[in-house]
């Protein structure tokens, strides 16, 4: 257990939530390499995408199923977020404490300044409260699976600006 893991997990036990269990597993770096290992979970497995809006310190968390590729140009007008490029490890690094292949919307809790609002596609959005989501606990060598409605407890506690399609 690294230190971003365990700053989740003492939030966890702040906000009383105790139904989640961590699957330990070598190294993954994509959805797809999970699934090829045979590591996707049941339940929602998110591909976590980091955009910094150009010219700006905004950062958008683009989250989507990991089967589906991330339709930028349909959430671009839900998020006005212009002209985006893909953040740079070192500044993922900066924001969250994770680089790539590690990024969750966990390492939010790393994100002091609100810089980085939440997008979510429909597929997540949408989500029963009782659905799983699988999301890395701070290191990509392990999951975590939690439900949905525990997930955005979390966020609101951290402060997190979500905007979700509709």
């Amino acid at each position: 257990m690294n230190e971003l893991q365990q700053e989740i997990l003492t939030i966890f036990e702040t906000l009383g939530l105790r139904d989640y269990t961590i699957t330990e597993h070598e190294a993954i770096y994509t959805s797809e390499e999970a699934e090829k290992k045979g590591l996707i979970l049941e339940g929602i497995t998110p591909k976590n995408l980091l955009l910094r809006k150009k010219k700006t310190d905004r950062y958008f968390m683009v989250m989507s199923d990991w089967r589906r590729p991330a339709d930028l140009k349909a959430l671009k007008p839900l998020a006005v977020w212009g002209q985006v490029r893909f953040a740079r490890e070192e500044e993922m690094i900066e924001l969250t404490g994770v680089g790539a292949g590690a990024l969750s919307p966990l390492a939010l809790c790393r994100d002091r300044d609100h810089q980085i609002t939440v997008v979510m596609a429909k597929e997540i959005a949408g989500a029963e409260s009782e659905t799983r989501i699988n999301v890395h606990p701070g290191r990509n060598t392990a999951t975590l699976s939690m439900w949905m409605c525990d997930l955005m407890r979390y966020l609101e506690h951290l402060g997190c600006s979500i905007i979700c399609e509709e």
